[in-house]
């Protein structure tokens, strides 16, 4: 297995609770890795391109980030289509592309808030997921439009937690939830750090428009 291979598929099966994903032979990821389905490589190229995303929302292809101000959520949502791509042997979408569509849509909101890739390029630092608590509620299947909800519960001086739910978005069921730590890194030292006074400023914010529920 190649080292991106490696990186992705511990990060994207680190959740506490394993559900509706399976391991088969597939053709490969590109790099010469046949073990995983879905291939592990590929998923890091995907996860990849979801960073560094733009601060308005967009359109771009099946995928589109949704619009606070129109959508039929009071929270700050983001969503997304179910890919083909993303569908396991059992015919809905695999866990591992569970996490991927929460922690990378969730981040697009954060970046909303002034706690995305605004604040890494501004500071050098960012939010370092140290702990995830996955619960698959129902399966979703391709085609199926999805929407993520945030939701912030409490920070202190270098952390964050928060919740982030998946909505099948067409039905209006609730198909997952993940509880996450994320921590303060300084990027020079790739050690924890306390937030500064504007990233502070940045988390009341987000927590005087959104108060736990």
């Amino acid at each position: 297995m190649c080292s991106p291979c490696r990186s992705a598929w511990a990060a994207i099966t680190s959740s506490r609770r394993p559900a509706s994903g399976t391991t088969r032979p597939s053709s490969g990821c590109g790099n010469g890795c046949t073990r995983y389905s879905p291939a592990p490589c590929a998923m890091a190229r995907e996860m990849h391109q979801f960073h560094d995303p733009p601060a308005s929302p967009h359109k771009d292809g099946a995928r589109t980030f949704g619009d606070p101000m129109t959508d039929r959520s009071p929270k700050p949502v983001a969503h997304t289509t179910v890919k083909p791509e993303w569908i396991d042997l059992y015919g809905h979408m695999n866990m591992a592309y569970y996490v991927l569509v929460l922690d990378e849509l969730g981040h697009q909101i954060l970046e909303r808030f002034g706690l995305g890739a605004g604040y890494t390029q501004a500071e050098n630092r960012g939010l370092f997921t140290v702990d995830a608590a996955i619960q698959y509620r129902k399966e979703v299947r391709e085609g199926d439009r999805l929407r993520v909800e945030l939701t912030p519960l409490r920070f202190d001086d270098k952390r964050l937690w928060t919740r982030v739910e998946l909505f099948n978005d067409d039905q209006g069921y609730l198909s997952a939830v993940m509880e996450q730590t994320a921590l303060n890194v300084d990027l020079g030292t790739r050690r924890a750090c306390a937030f500064s006074e504007a990233a502070t400023a940045s988390l009341a914010r987000l927590f005087e428009q959104l108060p736990p529920s």
